[in-house]
């Protein structure tokens, strides 16, 4: 499923996806300047901090993508929701938003 038709995503989030893109990421295509759409759409980035390796090292593996299990122990750690609709992340006790 590509997420900009995606009938969950919010419509201005959609929008921020966006058609231009230099590449694909998974199903994720993004424009050309991520920055500006990050930042446009409120969102921030969330750098790698040793408590989250920390909390990555300590999880089970039920979900066996390694940068999802990143997210998910940045998640926890930081106490955030993570906007997805893979229900394997429910597995950790993570609030998800979608």
């Amino acid at each position: 499923m590509r997420l900009r038709s995606d009938e969950r995503c919010a419509d201005q989030h959609r929008g921020a996806l966006g058609t231009r893109h230099q590449g694909i990421i998974g199903k994720l295509a993004l424009r050309d300047d991520v920055e500006t759409m990050v930042v446009s759409q409120g969102f921030s980035v969330l750098s790698i901090s040793f408590a989250h390796l920390r909390r990555f090292a300590a999880l089970p593996r039920h979900h066996k993508d390694p940068f999802d299990r990143m997210m998910i122990a940045q998640a926890l750690a930081e106490g955030i929701p993570i906007a997805t609709a893979d229900r394997r992340f429910a597995a950790y006790g993570v609030q998800m938003v979608w």
